[in-house]
């Protein structure tokens, strides 16, 4: 008699054990990156969704891209032309976005917009100056060279269309090409590329 309780007993709790939690039972969340790659022109900014992870670790390059964590947001800055991946790994878990950074040259330009402002300006990838701001001053020689002074920065800029020469604080600034898109009301509009593909812009009297 003693045999069959405790067979009794022992199956009893074997029916309990299975049955006695009716909770179902928690699945981990699946760890992710959003979005999975990424395409950026330099100095451009984007953000990285890390879900599923606590913490974790960024390795990348860190000559084409910046990076910056906070939370689960990866703010991603690029700072020059060319790819990379960036991984985020966390504990058993390897994660992976691939970058773009586009270079200058890929990036199409419009200048439409710029041929709609009439103000006098100098606009470059360093330095960007108006001549309707207090303290910027816009001189002509009689060589052809525009000088281009802000006060208050202390910005220099000297500009000689006819020898298609500039200079940024003086610094030479290496030129590939200089364009003139338009010319009216004594104003010309130069667009200028420089060795690196950069564009400038500048819109001065030239008379």
């Amino acid at each position: 008699m003693k045999a069959w309780s405790i067979i009794i007993s022992l199956l009893l709790a074997v029916v309990m054990t299975a049955c006695g939690n009716d909770e179902p039972q928690r699945r981990p969340v699946e760890a992710s990156i959003s979005p999975q790659s990424l395409t950026l022109e330099i100095d451009q900014s984007a953000q990285l969704t890390v879900t599923g992870l606590d913490e974790f670790s960024l390795l990348y390059n860190s000559e084409i891209v910046a990076a910056e964590v906070m939370g689960n947001i990866v703010t991603v800055t690029a700072l020059k032309a060319g790819e990379t991946e960036m991984r985020i790994v966390g504990e058993s878990v390897r994660l992976s976005c691939l970058i773009t950074v586009l270079s200058p040259d890929d990036v199409p330009y419009d200048f439409t917009a710029e041929l709609a402002d009439n103000s006098e300006r100098y606009h470059s990838h360093y330095v960007s100056l108006r001549y309707d701001n207090p303290g910027t001053f816009f001189n002509r020689f009689s060589d052809g060279t525009i000088e281009i002074v802000e006060i208050e920065s202390g910005s220099h800029i000297e500009f000689n269309p006819d020898e298609k020469r500039l200079a940024e604080n003086g610094q030479a600034v290496s030129l590939r090409s200089v364009t003139v898109e338009k010319e009216e009301g004594g104003l010309r509009w130069f667009h200028i590329v420089d060795s690196e593909g950069y564009h400038i812009v500048v819109v001065a009297e030239t008379q």
